[in-house]
């Protein structure tokens, strides 16, 4: 390739002859060879290291197909680095593969043929609902959700809660801890009353707990909020203004 070709796709020309025949994007013209896994280091916070070459800041570390978080920036250089995740919670002793993709479309097998470096769970007790917080709701009204767990690593972005019914939604999840989260849910105006199931999924681990959420009749008395404006533009949050109370 010539020294100055820049990167990204290229097309492919193949000349038969007195025929021409052009293949669009073809061939893609990267920076740096693919990512090449050295070892992967397990950490005592729960962390792993994952060390190698031709990592980049870019690159993303997978296991068994999960996206771990970053931790920290990549450490060292593109010849010599290493990249520190939280991997996604798993179960004592599972095995998963490890792949590091980088932002080119290549990732660290095409560089190891003979198989994936393997990350160890370290040995825990079962993941299970410790405690789960909220009242019955009405069809039309929203709440929030309290639960408390033990034996899991919960982390923002990699845990999915769900209620069992199309009538209900999950608005947003807070992570308080790695065994601690918040969220708003919101019962549909026209739900069906009864029970149903409330699940949770982090990384690899899969938690429920039947007939834990109840939806009541509609109470046609509960207030509702319409909409909130905020006549000042500049601002992005709405803010209310308490009146001082009369002497008595």
């Amino acid at each position: 390739m010539p020294p100055f070709a820049g990167t990204g796709p290229r097309h492919l020309v193949l000349n038969y002859s007195n025929d021409i025949y052009v293949l669009p994007q073809a061939v893609n013209l990267v920076r740096r060879p693919a990512p090449a896994i050295a070892a992967v280091n397990p950490n005592f916070d729960g962390s792993a290291t994952v060390a190698g070459s031709n990592f980049g800041g870019d690159s993303l570390v997978y296991f068994d197909g999960i996206q771990a978080v970053r931790s920290t920036a990549l450490s060292g250089n593109e010849l010599q680095g290493a990249l520190t995740v939280l991997p996604p919670a798993g179960t004592g002793g599972q095995v998963a593969q490890v792949i590091v993709y980088n932002g080119d479309g290549q990732n660290s097998t095409l560089a190891q043929l003979s198989g994936p470096p393997t990350y160890t769970y370290p040995n825990s007790g079962a993941p299970q609902i410790q405690s789960l917080n909220l009242t019955p709701l009405p069809a039309g009204a929203t709440g929030m959700v309290d639960i408390t767990t033990q034996n899991t690593a919960f982390a923002d972005g990699q845990v999915t809660l769900g209620v069992g019914s199309g009538d209900i939604t999950v608005q947003r999840v807070w992570v308080l801890g790695p065994t601690h989260l918040e969220a708003n849910v919101s019962v549909a105006a026209n739900a069906v009353t009864g029970s149903s199931e409330i699940s949770l999924i982090s990384g690899f681990q899969v938690l429920a707990q039947p007939y834990a959420f109840q939806v009541m009749p509609r109470n046609p008395n509960l207030p509702v909020i319409g909409a909130v404006d905020n006549a000042n533009t500049a601002q992005q949050t709405s803010t209310r203004e308490r009146q001082p109370s009369s002497p008595a």
